[in-house]
């Protein structure tokens, strides 16, 4: 399964590794503060590419409202 992690993570786009990357740093996220590094992206793209890295067990969505943060996976 970590092989298969570092293939998918080898084979993100720029922005979605970048997302990653974010999630990681800052350990928990909400989207707003995502939204804020993003401002350009449409929200849903990145409702779209946030979505894409929980699928593929990159991160996790911790909640189901607006108060809902994003982590890393272990």
């Amino acid at each position: 399964m970590a092989g298969d992690t570092i293939l998918i993570e080898n084979t993100l786009l720029p922005k979605r590794a970048e997302i990653l990357n974010i999630i990681r740093e800052h350990k928990l996220i909400s989207f707003d503060q995502i939204k804020r590094r993003f401002f350009a992206v449409n929200s849903r793209t990145l409702h779209y590419d946030l979505e894409y890295l929980m699928k593929n067990r990159l991160i996790k969505k911790l909640g189901s409202t607006n108060g809902a943060r994003y982590v890393p996976c272990e």
